[in-house]
């Protein structure tokens, strides 16, 4: 199914506080290109591990075409993740996977429902070199679509629905009403019975998919 790709605001609901990257907090405001997920994939070329740090290519990268913007957000984000692997909350795989090393600080919240009656799986918050990721199952994303109607009626405030869904989360003033109901509908959309999949990558994007 084709990805749904959501400009900056995204990043400001649900990234996590883990990884308060500079790419995140320079590109807020404005953002002159509107990159895609598919963008952001074609960097991994460019990235490898050495000495259990992400190290990226950069240089290559922009010589060969990628936008010079997205190489920097790339690097900068990098270069966040490298901060975290030395203070010893992540670890780096060669394979590129990122294993979290020490827990964080939120628990999830005790409505977070994981009955058998819900299908579908839900997942701890997954960290990768181009963003986050997570399942919910269907009782979870129907809980979590409302939960953003909420906020775009102005009853709920982004940063307690953020709290619940996403412990550990980082939210920025002035989540849109608009923006929220757009990812209301979204995750409404992709809930087949069985939840959905939420990707987000550090360029601002995110996609909804079914499980």
């Amino acid at each position: 199914m084709k990805k749904f790709l959501v400009s900056l605001m995204a990043v400001l609901l649900i990234l996590p506080v883990l990884l308060n990257t500079t790419a995140q907090a320079s590109s807020l405001g404005k953002q002159t290109s509107e990159f895609t997920m598919e963008d952001v994939m074609a960097l991994e070329s460019y990235i490898s591990v050495e000495n259990g740090l992400f190290k990226f290519d950069s240089s290559s990268a922009t010589k060969n075409g990628h936008d010079k913007e997205l190489v920097k957000m790339q690097k900068d984000y990098l270069s966040d993740l490298n901060t975290e692997v030395k203070n010893g909350k992540l670890k780096v795989e060669s394979n590129l996977e990122i294993v979290v090393l020490e827990p964080l600080a939120a628990e999830e919240s005790g409505d977070y429902t994981t009955l058998v009656s819900c299908p579908g799986k839900n997942t701890s918050l997954a960290y990768h070199w181009w963003g986050v990721s997570r399942y919910l199952n269907y009782c979870n994303a129907n809980k979590f679509a409302a939960d953003m109607a909420s906020v775009a009626a102005g009853y709920t405030g982004a940063g307690l629905v953020a709290g619940i869904w996403f412990p550990g989360v980082a939210v920025a003033g002035g989540i849109i009403a608009s923006y929220a109901a757009l990812m209301s509908a979204r995750v409404s959309a992709n809930n087949n019975g069985s939840g959905v999949y939420i990707g987000i990558t550090y360029a601002g994007f995110f996609n909804v998919e079914p499980q």
